[in-house]
């Protein structure tokens, strides 16, 4: 016990300003820069859901695909992409999106609560004004 008495008294804090954030469904740690008195910096403009975008890419490359070779079916895809159909039938919903949603969320100004699985679950409305006001646009 003396020991840790001792350790305690010799013990030097440090003080790393950060936050902890949640981004499409995981943390990231942001470390402010060393002059930075608050959480509040450039980082926080931009909110950048890497899964998100990751899956718009997905769904513009398949339908380029299939586009490209009219024999390309949706199984045959799901079979060269080692994935399930139904998968893949989702994935592509994501074309339906008006182009300045996807180009919001590109650039990391969606909004903070849309996620992922809220395209991929919720039907996606065929008129574009709908889909903004639906998904907080």
């Amino acid at each position: 016990m003396d020991n840790l008495a001792f350790a305690e008294e010799n013990a030097i804090s440090i003080f790393v300003p950060m936050a902890i954030k949640r981004r499409g469904g995981g943390h990231a740690t942001v470390i402010l820069p060393k002059n930075a008195t608050s959480i509040t910096t450039s980082t926080d403009k931009s909110n950048y859901d890497h899964r998100l975008i990751e899956m718009i890419t997905k769904a513009y490359k398949w339908q380029k695909a299939m586009r490209k070779n009219p024999n390309l079916s949706i199984s045959l895809l799901a079979e060269k992409e080692k994935v399930t159909t139904a998968y893949i039938s989702r994935t592509l919903r994501l074309n339906l999106l008006a182009p300045d949603i996807i180009k919001a969320i590109i650039e990391g100004r969606q909004p903070r609560d849309l996620m992922l699985q809220d395209l991929m679950k919720k039907a996606i409305p065929d008129l574009w004004p709908e889909q903004r006001e639906i998904f907080g646009f």
